[in-house]
């Protein structure tokens, strides 16, 4: 059976757009099928010349900035042969149904970009040459015996280069959150919440009663509880692997749960008490951090099986992935820094010091920009990923324990626990626009990308506030 692109672009999400290793055939029907992720398709670094053309005729001020933000020229919006409507190549195989075969294909394509690349910007370089006489100045590639040393984990990444220009922000799309239009109800007492994008499903944990609530967010109310055991902590969903994934400190395990039965398909033996979890997606790949050994675990997440071990600083917490820089970020709790991990190494490269005591961290493709929860500190550190180093801390309400990113809002989510609010940052300015209280302490924050309502956990009662766009 082939795959159906169509399907897949309608459930995709950003990392599997701007992610460099996506199927050719998924990436240009994503562009084609769904609006919203088009400026991401943009910034892909393997989108071909007659893709960035294609989008560029749209004159769309985000698709435009992510253009202008690839290290080549912008492409022009001259007719690319694509048409209103992009056309799949059938010859590409079933990335499910044949993975070694797909993997031929991928590295073929990747290769054929890369040489197109290069040769846009031998292009380019050759017209400023002709047009503008020589630049005033040349970088070549240092040799081996001038390179620097990489830094230790211990050390700071080196400083940005001096007159680099700020990244293009994408426009705003919606307004920012402003209070509880609804709740969900549950006996179950609801943790942690994720939420299938695009459809009306979503997941809560329960840590008192063991389970994991099936939502359905277009009426706001729980379907079922399954019962997994011990006490499930983080949840996550992927599309690709039709799972939901569910880290339980208690088991030092990973259920599994397949989406289409909501029935456990799996059970991950991984490191001692297993904290939260985040996905690669294009890569295939989960990240669980081990607070019990200070580890970080690698999911296969085709076999549902451990592919490697990370050490890393004591006290893992927080984990986000950054795909299209090849990077895992996290936390540590009790050290004050955050560690970025090198997937192509699996190496910790460095640590980057963010404030005290950071929980939760949260990474932005669009915005070049990872977010950290510092609770001790009550202060979110804004971390620019291109350079991994900090360049921003904005105050925010007391015990900051969550955060989430709403790109289509220009807005991040911090739930504040001993706060009893959550503080909504503008991502331009870096400044807190509003403070919406609760009457409880708060949980956990997370937002639907796709609609732009927000999810607030508390910590004592059975509730989920939902919160929706004006």
């Amino acid at each position: 059976m082939a795959f159906d692109y169509a399907a897949g672009a309608r459930v995709a999400n950003q990392s599997v757009a701007m992610n460099p290793h996506t199927d050719r055939q998924l990436l240009i029907a994503i562009a084609n099928d769904r609006p919203d992720l088009r400026a991401s398709v943009a910034i892909n670094p393997a989108a071909e010349t007659g893709l960035l053309q294609w989008l560029a005729g749209w004159n769309d001020p985000a698709i435009n900035a992510a253009l202008h933000s690839r290290p080549s020229a912008s492409p022009s919006a001259e007719p690319s042969g694509y048409g209103p409507n992009l056309v799949f190549d059938e010859s590409f195989a079933d990335p499910r149904a044949d993975p070694v075969r797909q993997r031929g294909h991928r590295g073929v394509w990747i290769g054929v970009c890369v040489a197109v690349v290069a040769v846009a910007a031998a292009v380019v370089l050759v017209t400023q040459v002709l047009v503008s006489g020589p630049t005033s100045t040349q970088v070549s590639a240092p040799s081996p015996a001038t390179q620097a040393a990489a830094p230790s984990p211990s050390q700071e990444p080196p400083p940005p280069a001096a007159g680099v220009s700020p990244l293009p922000r994408p426009s705003q799309d919606r307004a920012a959150v402003e209070s509880v239009s609804a709740t969900i109800s549950s006996d179950d007492w609801p943790d942690q919440v994720a939420v299938l994008e695009g459809t009306d499903v979503g997941y809560a944990t329960s840590l008192l009663k063991g389970t994991v609530l099936v939502l359905d967010t277009a009426k706001n109310e729980v379907l079922q509880a399954i019962t997994v055991g011990g006490e499930p902590n983080d949840v996550v969903v992927s599309r690709v692997a039709n799972s939901v994934y569910v880290t339980n400190p208690e088991n030092n395990s990973v259920v599994v749960i397949d989406i289409a039965t909501n029935k456990i398909s799996d059970t991950i033996a991984v490191g001692d008490s297993p904290a939260q979890i985040a996905l690669d997606e294009g890569a295939r790949k989960a990240y669980v951090t081990n607070r019990g050994e200070d580890t970080v675990s690698i999911i296969d997440t085709v076999t549902n099986k451990v592919a490697g071990t990370i050490d890393v600083a004591p006290v893992p917490e927080g984990v986000a992935v950054n795909p299209g820089a090849n990077n895992v970020y996290v936390t540590h709790f009790f050290g004050g820094t955050v560690s970025v991990i090198d997937t192509t190494t699996n190496k910790v490269k460095y640590a980057i010091s963010v404030g005290k005591r950071p929980a939760d961290i949260e990474v932005s493709e669009a915005l070049k920009t990872a977010y950290v929860a510092n609770a001790d500190s009550d202060s979110v550190a804004v971390i620019d990923t291109t350079t991994d180093t900090v360049t921003d801390t904005i105050s925010v309400g007391e015990d900051p324990q969550s955060v989430t990113i709403d790109e289509a809002a220009n807005s991040i989510y911090v739930a504040n626990h001993f706060g009893n609010s959550v503080s909504v940052i503008n991502a331009s300015t870096n400044k807190v626009t509003d403070t919406i209280a609760f009457k409880r302490r708060l949980e956990y924050v997370v937002v639907d990308r796709s609609t732009g309502t927000l999810y607030v956990t508390y910590s004592t009662g059975g509730e989920i506030a939902v919160l929706t766009t004006a």
